[in-house]
This record gives C-alpha cells, structure tokens and sequence, in this order.
C-alpha cells in the first residue's frame, strides 16, 4: 500500500506470543535531562523494532520517564490531545520515532486500519458504523466515508507499559518463560531450542538487571543467558544488555516463521 504522498506503508505484523522485557527504571537515572530524552527516545524504538508486546519497568520510575515513552508512541495526528507540560516541553527536540503504524494515508482508503479517539481518527469528517466507538476502525467506502468500528488491529501497534516498585513485582506480573542476561549464564548457541521452544508454548520474558544483578532473584522457572560472549568491556550497562539480547532472541524466535 501507498500512502497519498507517494510513501510506501509498512504494517509489521503482531506476534503471536508475548515478547516482553522487564526493565529497571534506573537506567534513566542520568542528570542532563536531554540525555535522559534521549536514552527515553532510544530505548523505546529498540523496543519498537523488535516488536515487543508488553514492557515492565521495576523501581522507583520518574513520572517523566512514563510520560515521555506514551507521547512517543502516540499517533502523531492524536498527540493534539495532549497537553504539553513541563515534562514533555523538551520532546520536540527528539527525532520522529518512525513507528510502523505512524504512517498512515492523508485520506480514506478502503481497508486502511485507523486508531481512534473521541471520535477523531484523522481523516476529519468521518460517519462511523457499528454498536459502540473502540479504538479502532477500518475503512469500508473510501466515497462516502464510512468507517467501521473494530474489536481489534490484526498489526503490531506498540507495547503497553506497566510500572512496578520492584524486580519480585514485575515477576509476579510477567508472562512469559524468564530469560535473564547474565554475564554468567549458560552460552547463547545452548539455548537456542529452548528458547524457541518456550516462545511458542508461552512466550519470553526477557529480564534486564540493574548493575548489582539479579543474584538474589529466585526463580522457579528460567534461564540465565550470556548474550556477549567474552565481553571486551569489565561491566555491560542495563541499556547496553537490552540492546546486545533483544535483537538475538527476536531473531531466533522469528524463526518459526
């Protein structure tokens, strides 16, 4: 499909299992608040690109952090709802985040997949059918603007956020077959068929630790993987991890496909 301007349209297509990453919130501890968008910015798009269904941030989360990563994901012609305060005066200096679902026709096009708001999907004037407004719609006469409201969107549209006041909580929440990065844990290529295999029966929680790591977690199920194999670096931060195993297991359980 192309959009009105030209512009292909890429729809990514949504997993069939959750591929969620537990996080600590301290990885946004930096003081220079650019820096801070910044590391918001990027760690949201790693999360985009490989399609992940659900993010638990764990500990002591800056309201700022939230506000920021939901902005972000927003649909650009929906973000006029809101209100941009001081937390969010300095997100126009961020790149455009480019999310699949961003991209979107200028005007109605039979089939397109629209996100909706209070009514608002775009396209201005618009006449809705069906029983009660969601929040999503497709288009069934691009002629006379007609728009049919959806249970769902078949397309990968984002991860939803959960913040937790700890790594015990965010367990107690996950839901998926725990993967930890771990320095010491078991070489990437061992576990390759588990991780699979566990992707299709129940999906992956991949688990990022803090920078004293997770000795003290107790699991009942899991694995601990080494990502980066003689690491070249005394310590990996948390940002560094997500981004060094998130492509790696997006790999292995795109697979199937």
């Amino acid at each position: 499909m192309k959009s009105t301007e030209g512009e292909k349209l890429i729809q990514a297509v949504k997993r069939s299992k959750c591929l969620e990453v537990i996080f600590p919130s301290s990885a946004f501890d930096l003081k220079d608040e650019n820096a801070k968008l910044l590391e918001v910015y990027y760690i949201t798009r790693a999360l985009l690109t490989f399609r992940v269904t659900r993010l638990l941030l764990y500990g002591k989360a800056n309201r700022k952090i939230i506000k920021v990563m939901e902005y972000l994901l927003k649909q650009p012609y929906l973000k006029k709802e809101v209100k941009i305060d001081n937390d969010l005066k300095m997100v126009g200096i961020l790149p455009p985040l480019n999310a699949s679902w961003h991209s979107y026709f200028k005007e109605p096009v039979e089939g397109d997949i629209r996100e909706v708001s209070k009514g608002n999907c775009g396209l201005g004037r618009i006449k809705y059918v069906g029983k009660r407004e969601t929040k999503w719609a497709i288009v069934l006469d691009s002629n006379r603007r007609i728009l049919a409201y959806l249970d769902s969107n078949p397309f990968y549209h984002g991860f939803e956020i959960i913040v937790v006041n700890s790594l015990g909580e965010a367990m107690k929440l996950n839901k998926g077959f725990p993967i930890i990065a771990s320095r010491t844990g078991k070489e990437i290529w061992e576990v390759k068929g588990l991780i699979l295999e566990k992707y299709i029966n129940s999906g992956i929680s991949l688990i990022i630790g803090e920078r004293e790591g997770l000795n003290l977690l107790d699991l009942k199920e899991g694995e601990a993987v080494k990502f980066v194999s003689n690491q070249g670096v005394k310590t990996i931060r948390s940002e560094e991890a997500l981004l060094y195993s998130l492509p790696i297991i997006s790999s292995i359980i795109d697979s199937q496909q």
